[in-house]
């Protein structure tokens, strides 16, 4: 039997923290963009959202409840391998938070309150099938965070 992949959608963005609000509020801003948005507020819940319905991108905090953040990235890298686009966008923003994006690769860390337009531009630039140029928005190295 031949286990197909899901088809990746160009618009759909995962959403995944555990703060309702945030959730609700990027929801909003992403639909009022014209993208498609997949909700999570847990890490199975986001995985099993991953192995459904491929992401054009994940934002993705890092501390939630059962799996955190990098263990969800470490399970979309091994289903989707370098797609989506992974944006880490958390609070955390300590040396070993970077490299820790860095180890399991997230394209992006971005540091809450994140600016909306920078994503916006993010998420527009890699639909519109420009990876290297989204990731230039804001590089990830192992030792600088993004700063929204």
């Amino acid at each position: 039997m031949h286990c197909q992949m899901p088809e990746q959608s160009r618009r759909l963005v995962l959403l995944v923290d555990d703060c309702r609000d945030s959730n609700a509020t990027w929801a909003i801003l992403l639909r009022m963009w014209g993208f498609e948005v997949e909700l999570a507020g847990d890490g199975e819940t986001a995985v099993r959202a991953a192995r459904l319905k491929m992401p054009a991108a994940v934002l993705l905090d890092i501390g939630l409840p059962g799996a955190d953040g990098y263990e969800v990235a470490r399970h979309i890298r091994a289903l989707h391998g370098p797609r989506p686009l992974l944006i880490a966008l958390t609070g955390r923003s300590q040396p070993l938070d970077l490299i820790a994006a860095n180890e399991v690769d997230f394209d992006l860390h971005l540091i809450k309150p994140a600016d909306p337009d920078r994503i916006r531009t993010i998420l527009e630039t890699y639909c519109n099938g420009l990876k290297a140029q989204a990731k230039d928005e804001g590089s990830l190295s192992p030792m600088a965070a993004v700063a929204s």
